[in-house]
Protein backbone atom coordinates (compact mmCIF):
# COMPACT_ATOMS: atom_id res chain seq x y z
CA UNK A 1 0.00 0.00 0.00
CA UNK A 2 1.35 3.64 -0.62
CA UNK A 3 0.07 6.48 1.58
CA UNK A 4 1.64 8.69 -0.79
CA UNK A 5 -0.40 9.16 -4.48
CA UNK A 6 -1.01 11.94 -6.64
CA UNK A 7 -4.23 10.62 -7.62
CA UNK A 8 -6.28 14.07 -6.51
CA UNK A 9 -9.55 11.89 -5.08
CA UNK A 10 -7.32 9.09 -3.23
CA UNK A 11 -5.57 9.33 -0.18
CA UNK A 12 -3.82 5.96 -0.88
CA UNK A 13 -3.73 3.21 -3.37
CA UNK A 14 -3.58 -0.77 -3.47
CA UNK A 15 -2.49 -3.42 -5.72
CA UNK A 16 -5.03 -6.07 -3.94
CA UNK A 17 -4.56 -8.62 -7.27
CA UNK A 18 -1.05 -9.63 -8.44
CA UNK A 19 0.35 -11.71 -11.62
CA UNK A 20 -1.78 -12.14 -15.12
CA UNK A 21 -1.48 -14.73 -18.12
CA UNK A 22 -0.72 -14.33 -21.48
CA UNK A 23 -3.91 -13.98 -23.64
CA UNK A 24 -3.48 -12.04 -26.78
CA UNK A 25 -0.34 -10.69 -29.03
CA UNK A 26 -0.96 -7.21 -27.27
CA UNK A 27 1.22 -9.37 -24.27
CA UNK A 28 4.29 -8.57 -25.88
CA UNK A 29 4.47 -4.75 -25.08
CA UNK A 30 2.87 -5.47 -21.66
CA UNK A 31 4.51 -3.01 -19.07
CA UNK A 32 3.49 -5.11 -15.85
CA UNK A 33 5.08 -8.35 -17.23
CA UNK A 34 8.31 -6.89 -17.89
CA UNK A 35 8.60 -5.33 -14.63
CA UNK A 36 6.84 -7.60 -12.10
CA UNK A 37 9.89 -9.56 -11.59
CA UNK A 38 12.05 -6.38 -9.35
CA UNK A 39 9.34 -7.00 -6.71
CA UNK A 40 9.51 -9.48 -3.87
CA UNK A 41 5.58 -9.81 -3.53
CA UNK A 42 5.58 -11.24 -7.08
CA UNK A 43 8.11 -13.83 -7.26
CA UNK A 44 6.88 -16.92 -9.31
CA UNK A 45 4.65 -14.50 -11.15
CA UNK A 46 7.33 -14.38 -14.31
CA UNK A 47 9.11 -16.38 -15.88
CA UNK A 48 12.56 -15.81 -18.21
CA UNK A 49 12.58 -16.82 -21.46
CA UNK A 50 15.04 -15.38 -24.68
CA UNK A 51 12.21 -12.88 -25.22
CA UNK A 52 12.93 -11.48 -21.82
CA UNK A 53 9.64 -12.07 -18.72
CA UNK A 54 6.40 -13.86 -19.34
CA UNK A 55 3.81 -14.51 -17.03
CA UNK A 56 3.15 -17.82 -15.74
CA UNK A 57 -0.38 -17.49 -15.38
CA UNK A 58 -0.66 -17.11 -11.86
CA UNK A 59 -2.48 -14.62 -9.89
CA UNK A 60 -2.48 -13.76 -6.61
CA UNK A 61 -4.89 -11.94 -4.20
CA UNK A 62 -3.12 -9.81 -1.30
Amino acid sequence: MSDNTKIEWADATVNAVNGCSVTSPGCTNCYAMKQAHRFDARRGLTTKTNGGMVWTGEVRLN
